[in-house]
């Protein structure tokens, strides 16, 4: 859902968006181990998919009748449940998972 106000000024535009649905994921996560001489690599992508919600407001200042800027922030929550790994369909996570950025 969007929603746009005009504020003060005709050329100034107040937005929020609402919306849920679901939204797909992959993590790839991955490892190097070395021991003297041996080195091993180790690599994993998780992929899974989640119900979430988004939220969203935001400024547009319109400079012509095609052009605006603006400024917008939103966030997206979400528990990342259930990760299966694309290499091994047996393995499965079921818990929430952070992400490390």
């Amino acid at each position: 859902m969007l929603n746009k106000h005009t504020v003060l000024t005709p050329r100034l535009e107040v937005i929020w968006k609402v919306a849920i649905g679901i939204q797909s994921y992959t993590i790839d996560t991955g490892a190097e181990f070395s021991n003297g001489n041996y080195t091993n690599s180790y690599s994993q992508t998780l992929k899974g998919s989640v119900f979430a919600t988004f939220v969203s407001a935001g400024f547009d200042y319109h400079i012509s009748k095609v052009i605006s800027i603006g400024v917008e922030t939103s966030i997206l929550p979400a528990k990342y449940k259930k990760l299966k790994d694309n290499n091994d369909n047996e393995y499965l996570i079921d818990e929430n998972v952070r992400v490390p950025v």
